[in-house]
């Protein structure tokens, strides 16, 4: 008996989250440095990446924040939801084994 597919919703929220974290690196990227982890200043807002800091403005700032601080909620989320997934539907829809190839277990 074939295993229904998984629900649209957990495979679009998968989908949103793994581009939402491609999303923040880009951006921490281009920015350079996030705000996670770091606080106001004397007025002076700082990013912070590998111990550089980089100094933008107060909007910038609550941005960085707010999307690292999503991105680091949520991604654990995505993942713990695929891990899930790959051992409930294990098999693709096409009948070939996608599942996770434990170490252990000879196929």
């Amino acid at each position: 008996m074939m295993k229904r597919s998984p629900d649209p919703f957990w495979r679009n929220l998968a989908f949103c989250g793994g581009v939402n974290f491609a999303v923040f690196v880009v951006i921490a990227l281009y920015l350079g440095g996030s705000a996670f982890g770091t606080s106001p200043s004397g007025g002076h807002y700082y990013l912070a990446d590998h111990g550089h800091l980089t100094e933008v403005g107060r909007g910038v700032w609550i941005y960085s924040w707010a999307h690292a601080f999503l991105t680091v909620t949520t991604f654990p989320l995505v993942v713990i939801v695929a891990f899930i997934r790959q051992l409930m539907y294990g098999p693709g829809l096409d009948g070939r084994e996608r599942g996770i190839r434990w170490p252990w277990r000879r196929l």
